[in-house]
């Protein structure tokens, strides 16, 4: 589908199936590119796990034009850039950004790295030891294995429960033609979207993408993301790690982005932290017993995670548990006030305005509303936001925000 999008966003798609996002911002003078392919973690399976973290190392390792990691990345250097590749659970990303005199040397790296990678058997085997390495390290690190051991509980038997960081266990069995396998497979055309935003006019912006990804083989589309999540009940997992502190976590499945609730969840989630402030003031500001207590949130296009977390002296962890439990509770049982939801909902449209300033964070969500289905760069968000009621948070914290269902994870020395 060609044309115009909302925000001002041209999409069209090329004969190999690329999806191109089109955005011009004439102020300040600076293109960025962001590059999402749908071959993250989620779509490994037991032979491949851990593939997609590899992808994320071995893009920047060389071509034949650049035959290094230094020289895959020194034309953008010197102008002041850099190129980075992310692994994430649906996409692996690559993004940059220059000046607009610049474009045709940042098109050139990407679409360089992009066709060209030559996946050097000796960087795959470094890149093998790298991973095993930063893996052990999130095991010492109490904070990290926390949020490892809750991901992978929450969503135990999908697709999202496979981690972005690598498979401890697999990571030594790939093989350089695994990995070409699973990027040859998944790194194509039809699973490709490219987002420009910035100071390039939107047809010159699209001739620019047509040739630099144009040979992109067209390939097969990845499987859609929409698997059910599994129906899970109350556990609780515990886990050593560290000297000194102990991390505890406790949440649940949300349902995926497609849900009407989304815009709810995300008022319930800002009461708890980025608006309301209820974690911190009750944990660490009315009992010193915490340094961060904080809720998150992450949707997908099919399921979604929620949860409360607080580092705390091992001493403490059962007095923490039991104000993370009673604070989420709050919002299933008392209405919220006006000036509550007031704040809540002010707090998310100033975040996503505020978050969304430089063309390099507008490319990147450009590319995840063209993904995951469910645009933020859109009319249709802010009224979501807005239409929210105290009613609606209070209907969703009950729906979704159960204690007596969640998973917690403990983690102490």
């Amino acid at each position: 589908m060609n044309g115009d999008t909302s925000y001002g966003i041209d999409r069209r798609t090329l004969a190999n199936g690329t999806v191109v996002l089109a955005r011009h911002i004439p102020d300040p003078d600076i293109v960025a590119v962001s590059i999402g392919i749908r071959g993250g973690s989620r779509f490994e399976d037991d032979a491949t796990a851990g593939a997609a973290k590899f992808m994320e190392k071995l893009f920047v390792q060389g071509t034949e034009r650049h035959p290094g990691p230094d020289l895959v990345q020194r034309p953008l250097t010197i102008r002041g850039s850099g190129l980075s590749v992310g692994a994430g659970t649906e996409m692996v990303t690559f993004g940059a950004q220059v000046r607009s005199i610049d474009v045709e040397v940042m098109l050139d790296v990407l679409g360089d790295v992009l066709l060209h990678s030559r996946f050097a058997q000796d960087r795959v085997e470094n890149e093998a030891r790298v991973i095993l390495e930063e893996l052990n390290a999130r095991r010492a690190n109490p904070n990290v294995l926390a949020s490892d051991l809750f991901s992978k509980a929450v969503f135990e038997g999908h697709p999202l429960a496979r981690s972005t960081a690598g498979d401890l266990e697999n990571t030594p069995r790939l093989t350089r033609d695994t990995l070409v396998g699973y990027r040859d497979r998944h790194f194509v055309g039809r699973n490709t979207v490219v987002a420009v935003a910035g100071n390039l006019p939107v047809e010159e912006a699209h001739a620019r993408i047509a040739d630099a990804l144009g040979p992109m083989p067209a390939g097969e589309t990845a499987p859609l993301s929409n698997v059910p999540a599994p129906v899970l009940g109350a556990r609780r997992i515990d886990e050593k790690a560290g000297s000194a502190q102990a991390r505890v976590l406790i949440g649940g499945q949300l349902p995926g982005l497609g849900s009407p609730d989304r815009f709810a969840i995300a008022a319930a989630n800002a009461v708890l932290g980025g608006s309301g402030f209820r974690l911190f003031r009750e944990i660490r500001d009315l009992r010193g017993l915490s340094y961060d207590p904080s809720p998150a949130m992450a949707q997908f296009p099919d399921a979604g995670i929620w949860l409360a977390a607080a580092g705390t002296d091992p001493t403490n962890v059962d007095t923490v548990i039991g104000l993370l439990t009673h604070e989420i509770d709050r919002l299933t049982e008392e209405r919220l006030s006006d000036d509550d939801l007031s704040n809540a909902k002010n707090y998310l449209e100033g975040s996503l305005v505020v978050g969304l300033e430089t063309p390099s964070a507008q490319s990147g969500q450009m590319i995840r509303d063209e993904v995951l289905g469910s645009p933020v760069l859109s009319r249709a968000h802010v009224e979501g936001i807005r239409a929210v009621t105290a009613d609606d948070v209070q209907r969703v914290a009950r729906a979704y925000l159960r204690t007596d269902v969640a998973t917690l994870v403990v983690v102490q020395p």
